[in-house]
């Protein structure tokens, strides 16, 4: 009974001791908690800072301080408005613009590529022909002036056509060239392209004299007025109402002269051809003089050893 008393009390004596000791464990424990709490936190502001130690992410709550030994919060910074580019449709010429800009182009080309030809067209009716185009593409110019200013300006071709060309030539393609910025622009390229016709036209009509000269330019408006037409037809499509009419008068003038030059080639096509046989039966007669020259002079400087001999030479 003694012992079993005994075992009794230590066992009160025990359960005492662990309900003193218990708050104090709860206490060290719940220290041990917030200490490592406090290692996450620092270990968070240190990864949370930019290279020039400034703090990143939200702003600091107004009112509280900064905690010791980390870097304050900036403060975010207001989103910028985004800068756009000017819609194309403002940026980019009208269909209006353009169509009055080729329309120029193809004015002065005809207008330079008749006042070349004069100079060596022979035929009366020819000669009319080209003065009929200076003076009709010269009038529809200045109407188109009146219509789309801007665009007339900008199509203006190198000293108003066929001369200044001629006189710029590859300097013109190089300044060109050089200031060429990689974009396309459909009345810049139309210009150059017109600025070369006018160049390999003029070329090949200072080649030719007469009638071959009347037939050579007669045929290359045939074709030129032909493609013309064309073209208007498909600008008028895309025109305004105001510039429609225009085109619909420069359509009518262009057939006209379209009709005139294929008058024109059926009135020189005979006298043409016998131009063109009498200048190849000359061109050939001139060759074999030539060539029969040549023969000769070689025979005359061949030694007289190698000479054969004449036949029934006295002994």
């Amino acid at each position: 009974m003694l012992k079993l008393s005994n075992w009794k009390h230590a066992a009160a004596a025990l359960g005492l001791s662990m309900l003193t000791f218990a708050p104090a464990m709860a206490q060290t424990a719940t220290s041990g908690a917030r200490q490592a709490a406090d290692r996450d936190v620092n270990q968070t502001n240190k990864s949370g800072t930019n290279q020039s130690g400034a703090r990143t992410g939200s702003a600091a709550q107004p009112g509280s301080a900064a905690r010791p030994g980390t870097a304050a919060k900036t403060p975010a910074q207001p989103a910028q408005p985004r800068t756009t580019n000017k819609p194309v449709a403002e940026s980019a010429q009208s269909a209006d613009h353009q169509i009055a800009a080729m329309l120029a182009i193809g004015n002065q080309a005809e207008i330079a590529v008749a006042r070349s030809a004069s100079e060596q067209l022979q035929n009366e009716d020819v000669k009319q022909f080209a003065k009929m185009l200076i003076d009709d593409h010269t009038k529809a110019q200045k109407q188109l002036q009146k219509v789309a200013p801007q665009a007339v300006e900008q199509a203006s071709l190198r000293s108003g056509g066929a001369e200044g060309i001629a006189k710029a030539g590859d300097n013109a393609r190089t300044e060109r060239t050089a200031a060429r910025t990689g974009s396309f622009d459909p009345v810049e390229v139309h210009k150059q392209i017109a600025e070369r016709c006018i160049e390999s036209t003029r070329k090949e009509l200072s080649e030719k004299q007469g009638a071959e000269a009347d037939m050579c330019f007669i045929g290359q408006q045939l074709v030129v007025h032909q493609q013309t037409l064309d073209k208007l037809s498909v600008f008028a499509e895309y025109a305004s109402p105001e510039l429609r009419q225009t085109i619909d008068e420069s359509s009518q003038a262009v057939e006209k002269h379209l009709q005139e030059a294929k008058q024109l080639v059926k009135q020189l096509a005979p006298q043409a051809g016998r131009d063109v046989r009498e200048k190849r039966t000359s061109e050939n007669d001139a060759q074999q003089n030539e060539d029969r020259s040549k023969a000769g002079s070689q025979e005359g400087r061949r030694p007289a050893s190698n000479r054969p001999a004449a036949s029934g030479t006295n002994r």
